[in-house]
């Protein structure tokens, strides 16, 4: 039966581990960070005054509402400078 300092160096182990878990920041998604305010010993708030860091995403995707009749005088044979999709609301 393990003793009484054996108890508090294990609950002071598991604390220091779950102390380090929480000093891993993960992004949102796979990008770049293109501006980085937080220094060694800095501390990351969930409302800060300004933000820990600013963060691109790789992939960008751009959402267009249209009334139904604004899609249909478009034309597939019209030159456009990005490929467009149609999806039925409620898809």
């Amino acid at each position: 039966m393990p003793s009484g300092e054996d108890r508090q160096r294990r609950a002071q182990l598991a604390n220091a581990r779950w102390e380090l878990s929480q000093t891993t920041i993960y992004a949102p998604a796979n990008g770049t960070v293109i501006a980085l305010t937080l220094r060694p010993g800095a501390m990351a708030v969930t409302l800060p005054v300004t933000p820990a860091m600013n963060f691109v995403e790789d992939e960008q995707w751009i959402i267009a509402i249209y009334h139904q009749n604004e899609v249909r005088k478009s034309s597939r044979t019209r030159k456009r400078k990005w490929p467009s999709r149609c999806i039925p609301a409620g898809s």
